[in-house]
């Protein structure tokens, strides 16, 4: 849920201890902070930046490690995706466990891991190349009018491209008219999709403070 502290907007899942500021500039973000590190000593929490510069000094200061460093990357409908090459499939409920096992694995540090996959299964589309499941592309369709790619691993540049297209491919054909994907710098995935006719829009950066932290 969203919340307000001290001015400052800020999204919250008591459950998991997660809270998350968005775009926040320095002056903001050191006059909230004292709060932050006491209230919420027992949050991890996260400071996202989307194509706005990040106070790396501060950051810095209170501990925070960058852990997303990504190409905001989107295609949309009108995209002509190339013919793939490699069979894609989507995994279904009898191979989630496989699915779950190598997610979870891979990405340690994801909000989204396999247990909130698992229980809002509705809302995720899961795609691999592989038998057994090792590579897969995990697509989230839970807003009506934009899907969005949140990890592609694969073991060559051709089955990423695959994944990717396979995946928007499937996005289009159920109403979604565009596909966000924000890729690591640097990563196969980013030439992959630019490959396939994805155009870069932008950058992220997202820097966690660890919960238990008092900093201030």
């Amino acid at each position: 849920m969203e919340i307000v502290i001290d001015g400052v907007a800020a999204i919250c899942d008591v459950s998991s201890s997660y809270l998350q500021l968005n775009d926040v500039d320095g002056a903001a973000l050191s006059g909230v902070w004292p709060k932050l590190a006491t209230d919420y000593a027992g949050f991890d929490k996260w400071l996202c930046y989307h194509n706005s510069p990040a106070p790396v000094e501060f950051l810095e200061e209170i501990g925070a490690v960058i852990v997303d460093d990504c190409v905001e990357m989107r295609a949309t409908s009108a995209l002509t995706l190339p013919r793939n090459t490699l069979p894609v499939r989507q995994i279904g409920d009898h191979e989630f466990d496989a699915f779950a096992v190598h997610h979870d694995k891979q990405n340690a540090e994801m909000y989204w891991n396999s247990e909130r996959i698992r229980r809002d299964s509705k809302d995720w589309a899961i795609f691999t190349v592989d038998r057994p499941v090792t590579g897969y592309l995990l697509l989230s369709l839970r807003d009506a009018t934009q899907a969005e790619i949140f990890s592609v691993d694969a073991c060559s540049q051709e089955a990423c491209e695959a994944l990717l297209s396979y995946a928007a491919a499937c996005a289009f054909q159920a109403g979604r008219r565009e596909v966000l994907y924000m890729a690591d710098v640097g990563a196969a995935g980013v030439k992959a999709a630019l490959q396939i006719g994805f155009v870069a829009k932008g950058h992220y950066q997202g820097y966690r403070v660890k919960r238990t932290q008092h900093t201030g």
